[in-house]
């Protein structure tokens, strides 16, 4: 099967996990739509910055639990200008809204890709960075809204995500 010219629409396609052949052995038209309708039109949309749409693709991933499509879409997101450290809290941030797992699960494939890019410490977040300060007008009927709705269910929950999610995340 000759390869199409939206075969060149896709960044580093020797860095997919399946190759466009492998995939047009299984399902041609899956292939054809990730060129044309994927890469062709969604990536290539102004809306949002390449960049903007690497980070975006990431959480998706690592909310969603797909982390084996990480190492492609986490190394061309550096080639799309996002950090080491964007990454790096992207992962510990999604770790309270996606769950703990998801977020463990990203540490391999990102990890695999940061070693190839040679990332150092020193190219990612603190361990105890220093946080923004705290909107206390906005926090106070926050606070009182969780309290209200889970107060009588799970007391600590508004200790937990008044410290640990507004406070230190």
């Amino acid at each position: 099967m000759s390869a199409s010219t939206a075969d060149a629409q896709q960044p580093n396609l020797a860095s997919r996990r399946f190759s466009p052949e492998q995939v047009r052995a299984v399902t041609p038209a899956l292939e054809r739509y990730t060129q044309e309708r994927l890469y062709g039109d969604v990536w290539e949309r102004t809306g949002l910055s390449r960049r903007d749409r690497s980070l975006v693709t990431i959480a998706a991933l690592i909310a969603r639990g797909q982390a084996g499509a990480l190492t492609y879409y986490a190394d061309q997101a550096f080639e799309n200008g996002v950090k080491p450290r964007e990454i790096s809290e992207m992962i510990t941030h999604l770790a309270y809204y996606s769950g703990w797992g998801s977020a463990m699960a990203a540490v391999g494939p990102v990890g695999e890709v940061f070693a190839k890019r040679a990332i150092s410490k020193d190219q990612l977040p603190a361990q105890t960075p220093s946080p923004l300060p705290l909107d206390e007008a906005t926090e106070v009927p926050r606070a009182k809204a969780v309290g209200d709705q889970f107060g009588a269910v799970a007391p600590a929950l508004v200790d937990y995500t008044t410290d640990y999610l507004f406070k230190d995340l």
